[in-house]
């Protein structure tokens, strides 16, 4: 069959009753891609491509206390261990 033979497509609209404006207006799919090549490793775009995001993290003493723990093992493992002093300095000052 045809569709084992596709490997980049942003969406695929199979038979004559599937036509793309169906994708377009009421069936969700998206078939426009990304430029540059990128189609060969993501699916098409989507409202999440044209927003930007921040993460924000906030953490209260206890709490810090209570993964310290885990922040050392991970740095030390990663032989990283002024990522832990940084946690370190926060529980000696508190």
């Amino acid at each position: 069959s045809v569709l084992s033979k596709i490997k980049n497509a942003g969406s695929i609209f199979i038979g004559k009753y599937t036509p793309v404006p169906l994708g377009d207006y009421v069936l969700g799919p998206n078939h426009v891609l990304p430029t540059g090549g990128y189609a060969k490793f993501r699916g098409g775009l989507s409202i999440l491509d044209f927003l930007k995001f921040i993460d924000i993290a906030m953490v209260e003493p206890k709490a810090l206390e209570s993964i310290a723990k885990y922040v050392q093992v991970f740095a030390t493992c990663e032989g990283l261990t002024n990522h832990y002093k940084a946690v370190e300095i926060r529980l000696e000052k508190k």
